[in-house]
């Protein structure tokens, strides 16, 4: 069996090396052993490890990870994508914070399963998971899949983008390739809008570019490697979400 150590210093080194071991299950279609460097995994590297995993059983080999982090992550099921917002949503306010309006998480995750089902051509290996932090007040949200590339998808219908170019275009309100009636072009525009909350931050890994969100400021850069699928990570601070009385008060005239 082969034994890869990873690196955990960040997402892009973990996307790196999630896309060399779907090479090597390719060519070889053998058992492989991953580790870590021993520092907890973060989600967005959990939810990527699940579809690896998905990506070696399909291949008829088996991936096993020596970690000490659960990996725990729910397969994305389309008929139930608005039913998991909500899931969370009234998980959040039944055990985290009561009061708090949680509508923005429950949109996020909700933009970021229907942009897998809509563009992604995925194949059915998708996955999330979300993880509260009751001491740093924010939730973390990692969606990952293994389809075409949110650059791949977008040149379909605009071949002279480079994948730097269309990454940033899919965040343009009502820049659209093909959408879902419930969003119209807005579904990774509301995913913007909801990380640029105070301390809000979204990563996201696609193809060969890489596009960071973080204090109202737009990053993209090219990677040296193609990421077959799209790995995004995002990250809303909870203190910054408002009140329900405040929802309320705004419609008590």
């Amino acid at each position: 069996m082969k034994k890869i150590d990873f690196q955990n210093d960040s997402l892009v080194s973990w996307a790196r090396g999630i896309s060399k071991l779907r090479e090597y299950c390719v060519k070889n279609c053998q058992p492989c052993s991953i580790t870590s460097d021993g520092a907890p995994l973060a989600i967005g590297q959990i939810s990527s490890i699940c579809c690896l995993k998905e990506f070696f059983r399909r291949y008829g080999a088996e991936l096993t990870i020596d970690s000490s982090t659960p990996i725990n992550c729910t397969k994305i099921y389309e008929p139930e994508i608005e039913l998991q917002g909500e899931q969370i949503k009234k998980t959040l306010v039944g055990k985290y914070k009561p009061g708090k309006d949680y509508s923005a998480v429950a949109l996020a995750l909700t933009e970021a399963l229907y942009n897998v089902k809509d563009h992604s051509r995925y194949n059915g290996n998708a996955f999330y998971n979300i993880r509260v932090n009751a001491e740093c007040n924010n939730i973390e949200i990692s969606v990952c899949d293994f389809g075409e590339g949110i650059p791949a998808t977008i040149r379909k219908q605009h071949p002279s983008f480079n994948d730097n170019l269309a990454l940033s275009k899919a965040f343009e309100d009502r820049f659209s390739t093909h959408t879902s009636e419930h969003n119209a072009g807005m579904g990774l525009s509301n995913i913007k809008s909801v990380c640029m909350t105070e301390n809000g931050y979204l990563e996201i890994i696609s193809n060969s570019s890489r596009l960071i969100i973080q204090n109202s400021a737009t990053e993209v850069e090219r990677l040296d490697f193609d990421f077959k699928g799209t790995l995004l990570y995002l990250k809303i601070d909870l203190g910054a979400l408002p009140d329900e009385d405040d929802i309320i008060n705004d419609f008590n005239w």
